[in-house]
């Protein structure tokens, strides 16, 4: 009787320790699982979520990545073809404005010429008067110096004193007046008649 009591006792207690391993199981099983389920819903989601950023996104990336380095190329080219054009104007308005400032200095170097005639004409005397054999000659100085210029007579030598003898004297003058038209081209012309002395008495 004791033996069967005892017998009872252990499988009542093997069945007692059996089912509450087993509540224990499912209990561990039935709060854990619903957690790991739900850490590996999020980590699919955020992995599927992920995956669909990526799948959107990167198409988009290499779109604007391959826009931007086309945009860049075409402002570097633009600027090159800025510069080109630039240098092109540069080379086309010196090319044309180099006759244009040959004529202005051209006419600043004759412009300063005729001043400087101007002023030694200005400066020159009114009259000069030639003394010779044939009789003195009166020439209209500041006159010829106006109308022909210093250089007329002078030459390219700075205006002054020069020494006329007859050959030199008559080349020059003559030969101008008979050149240009105008002015006296015989003796009596040019020359003063001597006066002849006053006889006393009369």
């Amino acid at each position: 009787m004791k033996m069967k009591y005892l017998l009872v006792v252990v499988l009542v207690g093997v069945l007692c320790v059996g089912c509450g391993q087993d509540e224990n199981k499912s209990s561990k099983v039935g709060k854990s699982s619903p957690v790991v389920d739900q850490q590996d819903q999020e980590q699919m989601f955020t992995q599927e979520t992920m995956d669909k950023i990526n799948k959107v996104a990167k198409p988009m990336l290499v779109k604007a990545e391959k826009a931007t380095g086309e945009v860049a190329a075409q402002v570097a080219v633009q600027a090159e073809q800025a510069r080109q054009r630039t240098a092109e104007f540069t080379a086309a308005l010196q090319e044309e404005s180099a006759p244009v400032m040959k004529k202005t200095g051209s006419a600043l170097i004759v412009a300063g010429e005729k001043v400087q005639q101007v002023a030694e004409v200005m400066g020159a005397a009114k009259t000069v008067v030639i003394k010779n054999k044939k009789g003195k000659i009166v020439l209209p100085h500041r006159q010829h110096g106006k109308s022909f210029g210093c250089s007329a007579c002078h030459g390219d030598k700075k205006p002054g004193p020069m020494k006329l003898g007859k050959d030199k004297a008559h080349k020059l003058c003559k030969g101008c007046h008979k050149l240009k038209g105008k002015g006296p081209s015989n003796c009596s012309g040019c020359h003063e008649k001597k006066k002849a002395a006053a006889v006393e008495g009369c």
